[in-house]
């Protein structure tokens, strides 16, 4: 899998222990990185040329071996490429597009001019995922997927093509606000307790949220399904503001803000 990698020679310096390792696994070809990176799909194919780029950032910032350890942790025990028979999905792959999240995070942090940009090692307590430094002020980041199953998504579809009401299931809506909830807990927690802020000069907490469907994004299908995720979002962003949080939002691993205004 590494000779794949040929094409991306940051990814490869990133990427070569989880290689190694996942070449080791039956049915290794199921992943997500053996199917992209035998793609010939033009999306698939930009998108590793843009992470390769960010990768060339990372390692020229010193933290290529955080994130080579966190991806290398993912397979850590693994004996088989397990399958989530909820998501209809490998569990690796899931673990290992959330670290893809954090180095998409970093990318976003260097465009928006700052400094000293680090992967913070996770210990035995959750941490954020990266820290960083702007106009002397500290900055916080912590990265959540939510993801939805193809069954969700199936439904969607079904409902739609039959003209019938379609809403944001309350399963998806507790998902996000779940994933916003324990990202707000991780960064309060860590400053609080790792950090040294001067009184009335708090650093600022953003949670990176990465909506990712395994099909087209919902908000392709129905305005009416993109007006209440938008009121939904909405509302957890200003809560989040007054514990000086920001959201942002990435939607299939494009970073924007779809639903916020």
């Amino acid at each position: 899998m590494l000779d794949h990698l040929d094409n991306y020679p940051n990814l490869k310096v990133l990427l070569k222990d989880f290689c190694e390792k996942l070449e080791n696994l039956p049915n290794h070809r199921n992943s997500w990185l053996y199917k992209a990176l035998n793609s010939s799909e033009r999306k698939t194919l930009e998108f590793l040329e843009k992470l390769d780029d960010t990768g060339k950032e990372i390692i020229h910032a010193g933290q290529s071996d955080v994130l080579k350890t966190k991806f290398a942790a993912i397979l850590d025990g693994a004996s088989k490429y397990e399958i989530n028979y909820e998501l209809k999905k490998p569990n690796h792959d899931y673990r290992f597009l959330d670290v893809v999240a954090e180095i998409i995070s970093f990318k976003y942090l260097s465009e928006k001019g700052c400094e000293n940009i680090e992967f913070i090692p996770q210990f035995s307590e959750k941490t954020p995922d990266l820290k960083a430094s702007k106009s002397g002020k500290i900055i916080l980041m912590e990265c959540k997927n939510c993801h939805s199953s193809n069954e969700e998504m199936q439904d969607i579809k079904s409902r739609l093509i039959k003209a019938k009401d379609v809403k944001i299931s309350d399963a998806l809506i507790k998902k996000l606000r779940d994933k916003i909830c324990d990202g707000r807990k991780q960064l309060n927690e860590y400053e609080g307790q790792q950090l040294s802020i001067v009184p009335g000069d708090p650093c600022q907490k953003i949670i990176f949220l990465q909506i990712t469907f395994d099909s087209s994004t919902m908000v392709d299908f129905d305005s009416d399904m993109r007006e209440e995720m938008k009121q939904i979002l909405n509302t957890e962003k200003q809560l989040l503001r007054q514990e000086n949080i920001s959201l942002v939002i990435i939607s299939n691993y494009k970073i924007e803000q779809p639903f916020i205004d």
